[in-house]
């Protein structure tokens, strides 16, 4: 009796250790193995195509979506390399295989309607007659009474005209002094100091999360040009603030003659989940967070 027991207590150790570890593998996969992402666009003269790529777990599974001016937009979702559209078709074939007993065949009985009475039929004739042939004094009553209502409703209208505009001038009123009270709670809001190192730190963790999804690879080509040689140097300007994040690896042709725009561009990364995970805790556990999200509930 005690070696059944042991076996038992063995089987349901071991059924716990295995769960066990694939929640540890999941939750170490989430962490650890990277979500990668890449990108493909090239533009000519009567083409625009452009590629996007999200795969995990080492391309164990994959999103791509494809874009072309001609074939318009495309994607497609991969589980170990085969189309999840194969596994959709797998499941249906087993579905269809269950359904396809065989059902007995049940006959039902025709339930006979009977024939409509020619007497009945006269009476509804002569009633539909009846009707037609009754005096319109109670319509013209009604017409009358209306008319005298909408001469009724017109004048109290007119007469309250002057009153609405008073209304909605002290509405107006209000409604500015709710504004004005608005935005003086906004400006005190932002002038603590909890809340201006809230910022300060919500600012700081965007730049390191920039830094971090931000493409670890870039190349491309690309020539541009507005037909405004002042509108191009603007523009050459703007992508010369950029310059840190492409550098040598794409190359940027301005012409200054021609409207023009052609080229070809790739982009990959990789983002992390322990590093989210850590950003959200540093987030979670500031104590100026806490407080400000405590006064903005007080507030509500």
């Amino acid at each position: 009796m005690l070696h059944i027991l042991w076996l038992i207590i063995k089987l349901i150790l071991i059924l716990l250790g295995i769960v066990l570890a694939f929640l540890l593998l999941a939750v170490f996969s989430l962490l650890f193995c990277p979500l990668c992402y890449q990108g493909r666009g090239k533009k000519e003269e009567n083409l625009l195509w452009g590629q996007g790529r999200i795969s995990w777990l080492l391309g164990a599974v994959a999103v791509q979506a494809e874009y072309d001016n001609k074939a318009k937009v495309s994607y497609s979702v991969r589980i170990l390399g085969v189309k999840a559209s194969a596994y959709r078709k797998f499941l249906n074939k087993l579905r269809r295989k269950k359904k396809k007993q065989t059902v007995p065949e049940v006959k039902i009985a025709e339930k006979k309607i009977p024939a409509p009475q020619a007497g009945i039929e006269s009476v509804k004739d002569t009633q539909t007659i009846s009707k037609e042939k009754r005096p319109r004094v109670k319509e013209e009553r009604k017409e009358q009474r209306d008319r005298r209502s909408r001469l009724a409703d017109k004048i109290q209208k007119f007469s309250g005209i002057p009153g609405r505009i008073w209304q909605r001038l002290g509405n107006l009123r209000c409604t500015f002094k709710k504004f004005c009270d608005k935005i003086r709670q906004t400006k005190d809001f932002f002038q603590d100091e909890r809340i201006k190192a809230v910022i300060r730190l919500v600012l700081c963790q965007t730049k390191r999360l920039f830094g971090h999804i931000r493409p670890r690879k870039i190349e491309g080509r690309i020539c541009f040009g507005t037909g405004d040689p002042a509108w191009t140097g603007q523009i050459l300007g703007v992508l010369g603030v950029a310059y840190p994040l492409y550098r040598d690896s794409v190359a940027i042709i301005p012409d200054f003659e021609n409207s023009i725009l052609e080229g070809y561009l790739f982009i990959k990364g990789r983002i992390y989940g322990w590093f989210l995970l850590r950003i959200g805790l540093e987030l979670y556990r500031n104590p100026d967070l806490k407080a400000m999200i405590q006064k903005k509930r007080k507030a509500k």
